[in-house]
């Protein structure tokens, strides 16, 4: 309903004429009639004194009801998400974009709708990330919210990124908080040791733990190391992997580890090592296999804690799927057609290897 008709209805509500209204407010009748047609809006200092003569406040004159917005915006977010997981990242942008143009400053919205957009570009390989931009500099300028300002600040300089605008990301890095200084870091040794700290510390924990795997992985690609020695280095991955989580509730710490695995393989079938290359293949396949069976819980609600001993029942973590395709599907593709598996396409090990992503696949 339009401000105009919420004025006619409550003043109508009131039993109260326009000239009675106009009086009350020290004004003319004439303003209140073209507030009710929609050919001019009150004054802002007049809404306090609108809303005690209607006893109404201030959002219901205007009818903003905040608690049923916010509701709304939760749902939309929550569908976003869900199509988010299930690797549909369009469809997300697209409920996103709708759920903007109803709540043009929700913030929320703002980042969540330019993080499903960069999805989407980056997948298309897009070198337009302009809305994306707009979008994060809107919430930079505006939000105080700091949490959300953090992550807007990553978004838009991936997009800096993949538009090719290197010196604009590096640029905006520098704004951003060196890890030496961040909170977490800095309250390690000042929390508690309640439940709550407990679970904070286990929280940076795992943000420590996908930071420390994932450098390890990158740093071979320095020409400094020798092919021997990198393996090593992404060996010491998987070793890691196990001793954190020597129950096998890697969660999603399973992808860092088949990836690395697949590396691993790689390496050695470069070399011609067939029977270490398979034994990595065969790992990695254990990992993809459990990526794609560890998360029985329904989309819509949380995964299953941890249950590892560091990390015991910590909040649990789901990788989101890649088009929709689990990861048996994506690793399938990749092993059958890949040209270099050539010489072991034919190795029995091998084939029993596609079988079971296949046999999964299928079934998922």
């Amino acid at each position: 309903m339009s401000f105009g008709n919420v004025i006619r209805k409550l003043r109508r509500e009131a039993e109260m004429t326009q000239e009675e209204l106009a009086e009350l407010l020290a004004i003319s009748p004439q303003a209140v009639s073209r507030w009710e047609t929609e050919a001019a809006m009150p004054d802002i200092s007049l809404l306090p004194r609108l809303a005690n003569i209607f006893n109404v406040s201030a959002d219901e004159l205007l009818e903003i009801n905040v608690a049923k917005n916010e509701e709304k915006i939760e749902e939309f977010l929550k569908n976003a998400k869900r199509a988010l997981h299930h690797g549909d990242f369009q469809k997300s942008a697209e409920i996103l974009g709708e759920a903007h143009s109803m709540f043009p400053r929700s913030y929320k919205i703002m980042y969540e709708l330019a993080n499903s957009l960069l999805c989407v570009y980056s997948r298309q390989g897009k070198k337009e990330y302009d809305d994306v931009i707009a979008l994060c500099k809107n919430l930079l300028n505006n939000c105080t919210d700091n949490t959300l300002r953090y992550e807007a600040m990553e978004t838009l300089g991936l997009a800096y990124h993949y538009a090719g605008k290197d010196e604009e990301m590096i640029k905006l890095s520098e704004q951003m908080t060196p890890f030496a200084y961040s909170k977490e870091r800095f309250m390690m040794w000042r929390w508690g040791f309640d439940s709550e700290t407990l679970a904070k510390r286990q929280g940076y924990l795992s943000d420590l733990l996908h930071e420390l795997l994932y450098t390890l992985l990158l740093i071979p690609n320095s020409k400094k190391y020798s092919r021997e020695e990198t393996i090593q280095i992404w060996k010491q991955i998987i070793d890691i992997t196990e001793i954190m989580f020597p129950d096998g509730d890697y969660q999603v710490f399973a992808q860092i580890a088949a990836t690395t695995c697949d590396c691993i393989a790689r390496k050695y079938l470069q070399n011609g090592e067939k029977e270490e290359c398979l034994y990595w293949f065969e790992r990695a396949c254990d990992y993809i296999l459990y990526l794609d069976t560890y998360d029985t819980n329904p989309i819509n609600t949380a995964p299953a804690p941890h249950t590892s001993l560091a990390l015991n029942g910590a909040k649990g973590s789901r990788w989101i799927k890649e088009n929709g395709r689990t990861m048996s599907e994506e690793y399938l593709k990749a092993w059958h057609e890949g040209k270099e598996m050539e010489k072991i396409r034919e190795e029995a090990r091998f084939k029993s290897i596609i079988e079971r992503l296949k046999e999964h696949a299928v079934k998922t």
